[in-house]
């Protein structure tokens, strides 16, 4: 079995506990919430709503959920199968416990606006007026230095 680089016993942990609450049994006459799906880059149980995300059947693998299943057995199988995703497949990905397969699930929000490198060279500049506020670095440093940062912006 592969493992996540960054697995860890909690995160099988989760999954297992889970396990009885969102799938569903094949002799178990109890419901399974809707709309709750594993995450493993979290790793956790998540309810995500058709209303909020773009969920897809993207023909990703999946597995027989028919029959005695073994949680930490499944957690192996679901485990290798989102390592074969694409990586960037993967950043979607989530396994929906109802169909026993991994699903694109993407956020219906429009993404928060990326000051990116602006951002970065206001949190320098802030910086850089602090050392010199605090007597760390000369005038004419900080007059060269945001001379740089200006250029920068251009």
């Amino acid at each position: 079995m592969a493992k996540f680089p960054f697995e860890t016993s909690s995160a099988r942990q989760k999954f297992e506990e889970g396990w009885s609450k969102y799938v569903k049994q094949a002799f178990s006459l109890t419901p399974v919430p809707l709309d709750v799906y594993w995450n493993p880059r979290a790793p956790g149980w998540f309810t995500y709503t058709s209303a909020a995300n773009d969920i897809q059947d993207k023909g990703w693998p999946k597995i027989d959920l028919s029959g005695f299943l073994v949680p930490s057995s499944v957690y192996d199988q679901i485990t290798d199968q989102y390592l074969t995703l694409t990586s960037t497949a993967q950043p979607f990905a989530c396994w929906d416990p109802r169909r026993g397969q991994w699903m694109s699930v993407a956020s219906r929000k429009p993404p928060t606006p990326d000051k990116g490198k602006a951002a970065a060279l206001d949190a320098v500049q802030k910086a850089v007026t602090k050392l010199f506020n605090d007597g760390f670095i000369r005038q004419d440093t900080l007059r060269e230095i945001t001379n740089l940062i200006n250029n920068e912006r251009q």
